[in-house]
């Protein structure tokens, strides 16, 4: 059966990707590989030996992704993360090793990729749908302007286009999750910070509530920011999922 967004391409011919949400049998569990061992591990081993902070990325050629990755490994190396970081890639193997080496991430952090994305599932990020990608209806200037706006946004968004990068509908976040044996429900419930990305918009990341999160997470607490009720990123960014744990964030414009 030919996916939807193979039937029906968006305006650039490198972004055939399938927009519909992963799906698994309940029977199966999430798994990740580690793009510096190759070995391919449960998604709750990430927290089996302790807590971590899981940065999920959108695909391997977001700037913006990037640019979030260059803050937190900042964080990292003035010590202000007190818990080990872990990167979530959608896209092969080859391409997270190859981001690892450019943005001189190996040393700091590891890097997981799940190609089927249920991995993303399961820890609550989502797909936006391919309207972001393909056109309005209609014809003449409108479209023609609209069109051009999304090949330059493309071109500098999205710098690494291709499979191997991931998929471009896949949405990320963050969440720093206690450490333990527990399933992936119960580490979402437990979550110190969380961070789910909703189309469209980007969201900031909110470093002083990330800190502190990981502050109580090395500590053994657990850590509620003060100001979650009322601070809300709506349509335009990031919604924290994790009630009184959660964080938001602003989008950018």
């Amino acid at each position: 059966m030919v996916a939807a967004a193979e039937r029906h391409p968006s305006f650039l011919s490198f972004h055939h990707f399938d927009a519909a949400p992963p799906t698994r049998h309940t029977a199966m569990a999430a798994t990740v590989v580690n793009v510096k061992t190759r070995e391919r591990l449960p998604l709750t081993a990430l927290w089996q030996r302790g807590p971590v902070i899981i940065v999920a990325v959108r695909h391997f050629g977001c700037m913006f992704c990037v640019e979030r990755l260059e803050l937190v490994r900042s964080l990292l190396l003035r010590r202000v993360l007190r818990v080990p970081v872990v990167v979530l890639g959608c896209g092969t193997p080859e391409a997270g090793a190859a981001l690892l080496a450019e943005r001189r991430l190996t040393d700091v952090m590891d890097l997981v990729v799940d190609p089927t994305r249920i991995a993303y599932a399961e820890l609550g990020f989502v797909m936006a749908t391919e309207d972001h990608l393909t056109p309005p209806g209609g014809y003449g200037w409108r479209r023609a302007c609209y069109g051009a706006s999304l090949l330059c946004w493309s071109t500098l968004c999205c710098r690494v286009p291709g499979g191997s990068a991931g998929n471009i509908h896949q949405l990320g976040g963050v969440i720093a999750v206690p450490g333990g044996e527990r399933t992936v429900e119960e580490a979402r419930a437990a979550a110190a910070f969380t961070l789910v990305e909703q189309f469209p918009g980007f969201p900031e990341l909110d470093v002083p509530s990330l800190m502190a999160a990981s502050v109580a997470l090395a500590d053994g607490h657990t850590y509620a920011p003060p100001s979650v009720a009322g601070g809300a990123g709506g349509a335009g960014g990031g919604a924290g999922s994790g009630g009184a744990r959660g964080s938001t964030g602003a989008a950018k414009a």
